[in-house]
């Protein structure tokens, strides 16, 4: 009985659940796609993904409603009628046909490429490959001073702990400092080296991050697990103390290893009494700041910055026991709005030539007054 109403009733409910696979895992294929393609290519394209996805759906409609309408009009079947009985019986056989047997072809084709669908293989393969990448990843920054862009590139040994204030052009000083010197600048890369050594390859990083900048969780329970299950393999939680810990720990390792220019991660906390290591605090006055926000933080207004500003100093002396920006706790503070950004990098690059000039003469005078005691 084509005119039921309950039986129509029912079959939407049923129409429903059977179609609801479908949404709950159509916008997680272009994610895993937009992996792949990083994986392969090394590009990610998550806005022409899904401003793609959005357009093929729109014009898929529209298409769709048009075919329909034109199919539905030669079958002579009349809007004006409102039961089946008054229609024609091609028009009745077409609707059956649209509703009924092109679905189940639609369906039976989906299937069949998804059946092809090998990603979920080579899925946690991929994601860890991908986290590795991200850690040994060297940024490298759009302008460096020509002046400056050769100076301790060979064998650097030099370790910089560089705090800021969200607008104070910390990230664009780190990358000019870290390319001068010849070296990275650690920030991401900590994160996915932590996500690798605890277990969290298939976790998303931005999460993470986000975990590692909070500061409202308890000490005596686990506050973070990247997997809503537990499983053979996976990660356990881990209190702050511990995620902070092994923050620490890589970030000491990376200062042996591969010096470099760390940015935030209370490396200067973390790299205290280190040899050739420098800490520096950037800040900035509020008309600068609100001037950054809109230019290099997507038009963040200056209270959001200073609220992200207020989630730092939290973790900050949440672990550390000390205010962020106590300037007793670094080698140098700079106001970035009365120099500008090139020349906090001028200054701090002068500041370590200096001091590893000192420390290079003390060296050798200790030399010469060892050769002198032996005689």
């Amino acid at each position: 009985n084509y005119t039921s109403l309950p039986l129509g009733v029912v079959s939407c409910i049923l129409r429903g659940v059977g179609i609801a696979p479908f949404y709950g895992v159509q916008y997680a294929l272009p994610g895993d796609a937009i992996e792949y393609g990083h994986w392969k290519t090394g590009k990610r394209i998550e806005g022409l993904m899904f401003s793609s996805m959005s357009m093929g759906q729109k014009a898929g409609s529209g298409l769709t409603s048009a075919v329909m309408g034109w199919v539905l009009s030669r079958a002579l079947f009349d809007g004006t009628k409102a039961t089946a009985t008054e229609q024609a019986d091609s028009a009745v056989e077409v609707i059956k046909g649209l509703y009924l047997y092109v679905p189940i072809a639609v369906w039976v084709i989906m299937f069949v490429i998804a059946a092809f669908y090998k990603l979920d293989k080579v899925y946690d393969k991929m994601t860890q490959e991908l986290i590795r990448r991200e850690a040994s990843k060297e940024e490298v920054p759009a302008a460096v001073m020509d002046s400056e862009k050769t100076k301790y590139r060979e064998g650097n040994q030099v370790n910089v702990a560089m705090g800021r204030l969200y607008g104070s052009s910390g990230r664009r000083i780190a990358e000019d400092i870290a390319a001068s010197l010849g070296c990275r600048v650690y920030d991401r890369q900590i994160i996915c080296l932590m996500a690798e050594k605890l277990g969290m390859e298939t976790a998303d990083l931005e999460d993470v991050k986000q975990y590692l900048d909070s500061y409202n969780y308890e000490e005596e329970r686990p506050v973070f697990s990247p997997y809503g299950y537990s499983a053979p393999g996976t990660a356990k939680d881990y209190t702050g103390s511990h995620m902070f810990e092994m923050q620490s720990k890589i970030i000491r390792e990376l200062a042996e290893k591969e010096p470099g220019v760390f940015l935030g991660r209370c490396a200067n906390y973390v790299l205290k009494g280190q040899p050739h290591t420098y800490s520096f605090f950037l800040y900035a006055e509020d008309a600068y700041r609100q001037k950054e926000g809109a230019e290099y933080y997507q038009g963040e207004t200056l209270e959001e910055l200073k609220r992200r500003d207020e989630i730092r100093n939290e973790y900050y002396e949440r672990f550390t026991g000390a205010r962020r920006d106590d300037p007793r706790h670094y080698d140098l503070v700079l106001n970035v709005s009365r120099i500008g950004a090139e020349g906090a990098v001028r200054l701090i690059l002068d500041y370590i030539r200096t001091k590893e000039g000192q420390k290079k003469a003390a060296g050798e005078g200790q030399r010469e007054n060892q050769k002198s005691v032996r005689r």
